[in-house]
């Protein structure tokens, strides 16, 4: 009876293993060997046998998370020796980053425990989830020794909510792209924000249209006030948001607590803009699916009729000029916030380095600051 290529692997003759793949002189590549019951991608994923792993991989048949007698598998095996290249292998592969095995331990745990910097990184990178616990009950964090695996963790102890309350934009941007927030719509913080609602409170544009992209994104989702992002964009005159928010969809209906539409506390640029949209719609279809008009069958959203090429570009000249009038006029960057005795405004940040209104030049003797 031929030796399996388990057998090979156990006794670490990589060569023969290596022929064995390339001539495709394998029974079972899914076998396994030792105490153990590991499996030939296993024992080359822990002694990092990049070669080996690569061909194993091209096989049709093979399990990459096939795990161990304790259920550890090969991306447990590579995270925890540190063996990056293979790491990287096995995830394209589609390995399984959260699998856990006897001990509750996923490959991020084992990685942080052995003190694997860049493996914890990398897996990280491709949305290994941070927030895991094995069976008592310690996430990666806990049962790091290595100060700088550490520091990399301790951002990640936070939920994407904590992270957004804390500024940490960066961290929530990171979590959005890699698509790794299970529940995009859980509230948080003491009026339980959206995700979405909370970015454009803060006005995060660009945050703003990744999560309108999220998969089970709900736009309409409303706070502990009633409040929807819907309307959260009007009353704070963000834009370009409410701009986005109109034609992902959102519902102008929709009422707060107090009873209030988003039109009705919607600032006066706002205002206008919500009329411009509902006058002439830009974007058509709604979906991605090619239907013109009626309900797209594949997603079942309602595909708008895309307006004449005029219409766009006179709406774009109207939103862009509204943009403009709420802009402040040294800067061009922050919202008008602060009010002169003559009537004109800037951002309070220019407000404090000039003397003189940009607009009238008359001195300026008071300053009254007001919300956007």
């Amino acid at each position: 009876m031929a030796t399996s290529i388990a057998d090979l692997a156990l006794r670490e003759s990589w060569p023969e293993l290596e022929e064995r793949l390339k001539t495709h002189a394998v029974a079972d590549v899914n076998v396994t060997a030792g105490v153990t019951d590991a499996t030939a991608l296993a024992l080359a994923a822990r002694h990092g046998q990049h070669e080996i792993v690569h061909l194993l991989l091209g096989c049709n048949d093979i399990d990459v998370d096939k795990g161990s007698r304790d259920r550890t598998t090969p991306l447990h095996e590579a995270a925890k020796h540190g063996h990056f290249d293979v790491c990287q292998d096995l995830i394209g592969a589609g390995a399984d980053m959260n699998a856990k095995n006897k001990d509750g331990s996923t490959p991020l745990h084992e990685a942080a425990k052995a003190g694997q910097f860049d493996v914890v990184k990398g897996l990280l990178a491709a949305g290994a989830n941070p927030q895991l616990t094995n069976k008592n009950g310690d996430k990666p964090f806990a049962v790091a020794k290595r100060m700088q695996v550490r520091e990399l963790l301790r951002g990640r102890m936070f939920t994407v909510g904590e992270c957004a309350l804390h500024g940490k934009w960066n961290e929530v941007k990171r979590r959005i792209t890699s698509q790794s927030i299970d529940n995009i719509n859980e509230p948080f913080g003491a009026r339980d924000w959206t995700l979405l609602a909370f970015t454009v409170w803060y006005n995060q544009v660009d945050l703003v249209d990744l999560l309108l992209g999220y998969r089970g994104i709900d736009i309409n989702q409303a706070n502990m006030d009633g409040m929807t992002p819907l309307h959260e964009a009007a009353k704070y005159t963000r834009l370009p948001i409410l701009a986005a928010l109109l034609r992902a969809g959102a519902d102008t209906s929709l009422r707060s607590n107090s009873g209030l539409t988003a039109m009705d506390m919607a600032a006066p640029e706002a205002r206008a803009l919500l009329l411009s949209l509902d006058r002439a719609p830009v974007d058509a279809p709604s979906c991605g699916h090619g239907v013109s008009s009626g309900v797209c069958k594949a997603c079942e959203m309602v595909a708008i009729p895309l307006a004449s090429d005029a219409a766009v570009t006179s709406l774009k000249q109207r939103i862009r000029s509204l943009e403009e009038a709420s802009l402040c006029c040294i800067c061009m960057e922050r919202c008008k916030d602060t009010v002169f005795a003559c009537g004109h405004e800037t951002c309070m940040l220019c407000s404090t380095q000039i003397v003189n209104c940009p607009n009238c030049r008359d001195p300026i003797t008071t300053r009254i600051r007001r919300f956007v």
